[in-house]
């Protein structure tokens, strides 16, 4: 029969233990306590740091590279439908990057909520030298030197759209001031950390935490982000989820979004092709109801591939159809406009231009104030006559 021990006197023989033991043994055991721990924390950031550049190794993967992509979006039950919102829309895209060259076509057509359609077209070529950029058919720039068109494609980035991830993911791993450069992260502290490994769909991944405090934000309320990068496939991302104040939405996601159907495109490169982007209706969030989606946003990769090879051309064939304003621009600044197909405006008119409208808007008023201040003098005046010739 097992032998029970009294809990008193096991307590008893424990005091009497700890009593014994000197102030050194203490120190010994505070040591060998916070030792792990601090090493611990310096594997984590050097683990970290190992894989930051383990995403900025595997994004070179893809400089060179081609794909042919189209998406599809749906409104779900938004918290506040307005007038603004869209209720289905499709999406066809190419992007051709080649030795630091870019090509890039979007061809969009979104309905509103009463089902008319409204298309948003973008065409823009960068030979290495000049990006040309034509927008609906009607406003197009020349820019001295390359300008990145916000939607260009990032595999690293597919699913991070909602996060307003519109460059390198390693710099969005790598936090501090290299993120602050770039919106919305400029105006918030965002705290990275990893967590450590799990299995997403059968893949091997590394799950990181950021957490994004705006500074205009006084509490401590914060919003946080998961991500999971598959470890086999190139540290793509598999998973992200978003949660707009974990406690306030009962730590439900506002957002999924999830890449699947992985497949090699070249030996050791992988690529997602299909991703879905699900946000949340967020008012069925704060009251702990299931789970609504408010929109859903499908894309699918026709073409991937790491070797194209087009002549220059491709990047500087960017047609202006006449009729177009077409703005160059050097250094940040205009410095010509002009119709296609008609007259040219030098930067110089440009200047005086600007600076005879400027006089205009300032005279207008001027004499306008003058005109008003004698057409009252004038009438004031009467008016005293008028009534000095009564009182006499």
């Amino acid at each position: 029969m097992a032998r029970t021990q009294d809990p008193a006197r096991i307590h008893g023989n424990l005091c009497r233990i700890i009593s014994l033991m000197s102030p050194c043994f203490w120190k010994i055991a505070l040591v060998s306590l916070v030792l792990p721990v601090a090493v611990l924390q310096g594997q984590t950031v050097g683990t970290m740091n190992e894989l930051v550049e383990n995403v900025r190794t595997n994004e070179e993967l893809y400089a060179n590279l081609e794909v042919r992509l189209r998406s599809t979006y749906q409104l779900g039950k938004p918290d506040h439908p307005g007038i603004n919102y869209n209720k289905s829309g499709n999406r066809s895209a190419r992007f051709v990057y080649q030795d630091g060259m870019i090509y890039f076509r979007n061809d969009e057509e979104m309905k509103d909520l009463k089902g008319i359609p409204e298309r948003s077209d973008v065409l823009e070529g960068f030979d290495g030298k000049t990006t040309r950029l034509l927008e609906q058919n009607v406003i197009a720039n020349i820019h001295e030197g390359k300008v990145e068109h916000p939607s260009l494609f990032r595999p690293h980035c597919l699913i991070l759209q909602g996060a307003g991830v519109r460059f390198p993911l390693a710099t969005l791993l790598r936090g501090g001031k290299d993120l602050r450069a770039h919106p919305p992260y400029n105006s918030a502290t965002t705290l990275i950390r990893l967590e450590g490994d799990e299995i997403v769909d059968g893949l091997r991944c590394y799950k990181l935490r950021l957490s994004h405090h705006l500074d205009s934000w006084k509490s401590g309320a914060e919003d946080v982000r998961y991500l999971w990068l598959a470890r086999e496939r190139n540290y793509l991302p598999v998973r992200t989820e978003f949660f707009a104040n974990p406690v306030r939405a009962g730590f439900q996601p506002g957002e999924v979004g999830t890449s699947t159907d992985f497949r090699e495109i070249s030996p050791g490169v992988w690529f997602p092709f299909h991703s879905t982007l699900i946000v949340y209706n967020g008012m069925s969030l704060a009251a702990g109801q299931p789970l609504v989606a408010a929109s859903t946003t499908e894309f699918t990769i026709d073409q991937a591939n790491l070797d194209p090879h087009y002549d220059v051309s491709l990047f500087q064939d960017v047609p202006f159809p006449d009729g177009v304003t077409v703005y160059v621009v050097k250094d940040d600044k205009v410095v010509q406009k002009y119709i296609q197909g008609g007259k040219r405006i030098s930067a110089a008119k440009l200047a005086e231009t600007k600076s005879s409208n400027l006089a205009w808007f300032i005279a207008v008023p001027v004499v306008v104030a003058i005109l008003i201040g004698t057409v009252s003098f004038v009438i004031v005046r009467r008016r005293r006559r008028v009534h000095a010739g009564l009182a006499a």
